[in-house]
């Protein structure tokens, strides 16, 4: 495809293949299952029960749910996310009664390449729906420091705003940051349509050696993308041109058309999505495989827009008043069936209700059952020494011994 620009004055044609939208979740306009219908679609592959997992064989990554009350191994403090995972849950056992069970986690933001038949609770699938894994809410869902949310109008401000961070990563991992500055070359291209800026700037600028590497499918898939244009290059060896100073939210809602990247660290999901569905505007959403729990809920043209470098510019022209103030609406209604704090914790509960209850035998040895268990009581404010929403740090959570073997030997008949 030919994009034609007109920067400093200067005609600008670039060449640019894009992978054709409607091959992912984010760019179909159907919806062929409902977000409870694809939970449970996701459990049968289950095979192991979940009483195998009350002895803890794997410690770092089990979490258990009995009479109330969350239990984890100690070791399963020491990995990212897993504390504020520990929050979430803590949150939704507090709101509403739910059963008691065992999964093992994982925060990753690809998911997961193989589960084994364990119930493996994932908070995103890089693959997409049929990469093995049980969806969650990811871990920047904080049902414990809810904040009221104010319906508004889309802003006036029509250029598209994103800010965020693109770094270097090893060829196999970088197509999310290749995304990024992708966006960010349109705001050099077309600056009265695009707001589209890093903060932080390091993008690989020695892309030649990524040209001979075979991204890993080891998840099943990878991320649309496309390669360097000449303009990409350049800002890659020159990113002051695409740097810009930190926006906080409460001023997202100035702008007519939000702008969500795929993640820099693998192209998978990123917390900013988030905050943009009840944030006011209207939501555009790169085109990527990636997947999360609320998803089958989202379609191309209804609740969101997906775009790439081709078509970004072309669309965001051809949307007049009463289609943007449609697309904004509907990303509220997005946030309230699916992300508002009960609704996220309907759908845990849900999700903990799903999982198979096949009879199993408890192997645990009473003489020690609950060593090295604690049990979560909540989580200490989390104060932001910076402008980044970072995950809650283990030290903030709240915990003591857990030693109620009788619980994990009679909780899980």
């Amino acid at each position: 495809m030919l994009l034609v620009f007109i920067i400093q004055g200067v005609v600008v044609v670039a060449v640019v293949e894009c992978p054709r939208l409607g091959k992912t979740a984010l760019s179909s306009s159907s919806r062929p299952r409902g977000v409870l219908e694809e939970l449970e679609r996701s459990i049968p592959a289950v095979t192991h029960s979940q009483s195998e997992l009350v002895a803890f064989p794997y410690p770092r990554d089990t979490v258990v749910v009995v009479d109330q009350r969350v239990v984890v191994h100690r070791s399963f403090l020491e990995a990212s996310k897993h504390a504020a995972h520990l929050r979430f849950v803590k949150s939704v056992v507090d709101r509403r009664r739910v059963v008691n069970a065992a999964y093992r986690f994982s925060a990753g933001t690809r998911g997961v390449k193989r589960c084994d038949g364990w119930p493996f609770v994932v908070i995103a699938k890089v693959a997409g729906y049929d990469q093995c894994g049980i969806l969650a809410p990811n871990p920047y869902f904080d049902l414990l420091r809810e904040r009221p949310v104010v319906v508004r109008p889309p802003g006036t401000d029509r250029r598209v705003l994103w800010r965020g961070n693109i770094t270097g990563r090893s060829c196999d991992k970088n197509a999310g940051n290749v995304a990024r500055l992708a966006a960010a070359s349109l705001t050099v291209m077309a600056p009265e349509l695009f707001d589209v800026r890093c903060i932080h700037c390091s993008p690989r600028y020695d892309v030649d050696e990524c040209a001979s590497v075979v991204p890993s499918r080891e998840y099943g898939a990878t991320a649309p993308t496309v390669g360097y244009t000449t303009l990409m290059r350049e800002l890659a060896r020159d990113p002051d041109r695409i740097r810009g100073s930190y926006v906080p939210q409460s001023e997202f809602s100035n702008h007519t058309f939000l702008l969500h990247l795929p993640g820099a660290f693998t192209g998978s999901y990123s917390r900013n999505l988030n905050s943009l569905w009840s944030a006011g505007g209207a939501v555009l959403i790169w085109d990527a495989s990636y997947v999360e729990f609320y998803f089958p809920a989202l379609a191309h043209g209804i609740t969101h827009l997906a775009v790439n470098l081709c078509n970004a510019k072309r669309t965001v022209e051809g949307l007049d008043a009463a289609r943007i103030a449609t697309l904004a609406s509907n990303a509220r209604r997005v946030y309230d069936a699916w992300l508002c704090p009960d609704c996220l914790a309907a759908y845990y509960q849900a999700l903990l209700a799903a999982l198979p209850s096949s009879p199993g035998v408890v192997v645990v040895n009473k003489g020690n059952c609950t060593e090295g268990l604690v049990e979560i009581l909540g989580a200490r404010p989390h104060v932001e020494d910076n402008k980044f929403y970072r995950a809650l740090p283990s030290t903030h959570l709240i915990t003591r011994p857990f030693t109620d073997c009788n619980a994990l030997l009679n909780g899980f008949p």
